[in-house]
């Protein structure tokens, strides 16, 4: 299935660094961007270590 996406309000410094870390690679701007995204769905797709992301509790201050 091909379908053409636009992506609208694109950064231009990121379009470029895009465009130049692809030319570096000897890969087309299609392929880096999906690449990018495969790498981003397998990794929110991986389940998050144990407490990783989570803040430790506050320490409480001892009552009087």
């Amino acid at each position: 299935m091909n379908k053409a996406v636009l992506l609208k309000g694109m950064p231009e410094e990121l379009m470029r660094r895009a465009k130049a870390n692809a030319a570096l690679r000897g890969i087309t701007l299609k392929q880096f961007v999906i690449e990018a995204i495969e790498r981003g769905v397998n990794e929110s797709a991986q389940p998050a270590a144990k407490g990783a992301g989570r803040k430790a509790p506050k320490k409480q201050k001892p009552r009087r």
